[in-house]
């Protein structure tokens, strides 16, 4: 990018105080080609990138109590995971309750990985924003066509219409129609480990080929070629317990 041009050509020493003023004015202007539309996504990019420097620069600052002080909590060992675990758990309440709030694409890979239909996730979400019983009904009935459509029980569909049931009753139903929650959350984790595995194959494998193409043939390779095996399986054991986490057993 910009800012390793000029740190090549400059020296990082000599331009650390004006090399990133400089980069930014100069790729800002790129933000016009997106074209007039509202660009959340990328907004939203740039404001928590500069939120992250902010916090950076406060860490430098330590001589200040107050805002030692006010940075501690972020100073915590794990605090990369509990960050992750908030974000992973509004986007799943977004992919369930919200999806015009992401992206399709992303919609569409959420909708995939989960092992459920379209139908079941839009049932789920009326049923969870139900405030009244025939609001409740109206989600289940949802469910209940679909599971016709596909030739799965009877029996699940008619149970789902049956109005003495609780919302949470008709959420089992809908989730896992022949199973219990046991034989579900036992064959879950099985089948979407083998969706998410072709996810992660080229993505671990591609960039392991291109950086160290020099190695291939080498003594690491081996070495390589377990750092491949290991991110593939630790991204899509990762993938496969964010969408099953969804469905709650």
């Amino acid at each position: 990018g910009i800012d390793e041009t000029l740190a090549r050509v400059y020296g990082r020493q000599r331009s650390k105080h004006w090399r990133t003023l400089v980069a930014g004015a100069a790729a800002g202007p790129a933000l016009l080609l997106t074209g007039q539309e509202a660009h959340t996504s990328v907004a939203m990019y740039i404001f928590l990138r500069s939120v992250v420097l902010l916090i950076r620069c406060g860490f430098k600052r330590e001589h200040i109590p107050w805002l030692k002080v006010l940075l501690s909590p972020l100073r915590y060992k794990h605090g990369d995971v509990v960050l992750m675990c908030i974000a992973s758990a509004q986007l799943l309440y977004a992919w369930i309750y919200a999806p015009h709030t992401l992206p399709t694409s992303y919609v569409k890979f959420l909708n995939k990985q989960g092992g459920k239909h379209k139908a079941i996730t839009q049932a789920l979400a009326m049923i969870g924003r139900s405030t009244t019983p025939l609001q409740t009904m109206q989600g289940c009935h949802v469910a209940a066509a679909h599971m016709q459509d596909m030739g799965l029980s009877v029996g699940s569909a008619a149970t789902l219409m049956d109005p003495r049931r609780t919302p949470l009753q008709h959420f089992h139903t809908c989730i896992h129609p022949s199973q219990t929650c046991f034989e579900h959350f036992a064959s879950f984790p099985i089948q979407g480990f083998r969706r998410a595995l072709p996810v992660y194959i080229p993505v671990y494998l591609l960039p392991g080929l291109i950086v160290h193409r020099n190695k291939i043939l080498s003594s690491k390779a081996p070495g390589i070629a377990l750092k491949v095996l290991l991110g593939t399986l630790r991204s899509s054991a990762f993938l496969t317990a964010y969408c099953g986490s969804a469905w709650g057993g």
